[in-house]
């Protein structure tokens, strides 16, 4: 419909036919539509450091039980150590203890070797001693030492074996003896260089026995040869070490201050086993008990 010039129109609504209205719309502005986040994207380098991030977790976890279970085999060989430890510090007392059997097995035959036997003429006289046993304890132990009384060597002079309030150690030798000829001088000399000086309540005496001049190193010029420190009495006969139950040389005879035999063994024992036997005897000596 067609509106006069000067006259406004208004957008009424038409009706195309009978009950149907029709609403034209003009040029009407649409409203802007709201604010839609945009979608960022993580950064390749996040990535990758989440990734070593979490690498580095499951490491640690898997080093965690590692370490663990390393920890639990470690504690296992610590304790097989121990008991290993333990054991051998058993087998070595076992071992310590062998040894000393065996050192003092090995003393026992090497005095057995080192004896010159005399043989079964001698036998103890009715009021001596018995025989020096080859082992076990010595049954003169606690009898009173035989009186023997003899010629010393050197000067003549009457000597009593075990006399002068002394306790004794007489060393029973013979000139022939090879096992003799090596103690002799040991004794002597550490009688001359001081050596037996702190034993003052010890005496070394001597008898020389089964004398043979058909034999090896005469009796007369080994002494001069030796011009011995301590007396030695003459048994001519072999008397003397009857009495005191010796069938082989050389041999010990051990006496206190009051004339009772503190023990009694053959044998070449050395240096350092002589010295063991002074130090035994002034000890009992002077504190008075064996």
């Amino acid at each position: 419909m067609d509106t006069p010039e000067g006259t406004e129109s208004t957008d009424e609504p038409t009706t195309d036919g009978p009950g149907t209205e029709t609403v034209e719309v003009g040029d009407a502005t649409p409203e802007p539509a709201a604010d839609v986040p945009k979608e960022r994207s993580v950064p390749g380098w996040a990535i990758g450091l989440y990734v070593l991030v979490a690498l580095a977790i499951g490491l640690q976890l898997a080093l965690g039980w590692v370490l663990l279970d390393n920890s639990e085999e470690l504690y296992e060989v610590s304790a097989q150590n121990n008991d290993l430890v333990l054991r051998t510090a058993g087998i070595r007392d076992d071992v310590a203890d062998l040894s000393e059997e065996l050192a003092a097995l090995d003393r026992r035959v090497t005095n057995a070797q080192s004896v010159s036997v005399v043989g079964e003429g001698v036998a103890p006289t009715n009021e001596g001693l018995p025989l020096i046993p080859s082992s076990g304890a010595d049954p003169a132990v606690g009898m009173a030492l035989p009186t023997i009384t003899g010629p010393d060597h050197d000067s003549g002079r009457e000597l009593t074996i075990g006399s002068g309030g002394l306790a004794t150690v007489t060393i029973v030798w013979a000139h022939w003896c090879p096992y003799c000829q090596q103690e002799l001088p040991m004794v002597d000399a550490l009688l001359k260089d001081g050596s037996l000086d702190q034993f003052d309540a010890v005496q070394v005496q001597s008898i020389t026995t089964f004398i043979d001049e058909d034999r090896p190193n005469p009796l007369d010029p080994y002494m001069d040869q030796l011009q011995l420190a301590y007396p030695v009495v003459v048994d001519e006969t072999g008397a003397y070490a009857a009495q005191l139950g010796i069938q082989g040389v050389p041999a010990w005879v051990i006496s206190d201050q009051d004339g009772n035999i503190l023990g009694r063994f053959s044998g070449a024992i050395g240096e350092e086993a002589f010295l063991g036997v002074m130090e035994e005897v002034q000890r009992i000596a002077t504190e008075g008990g064996a």
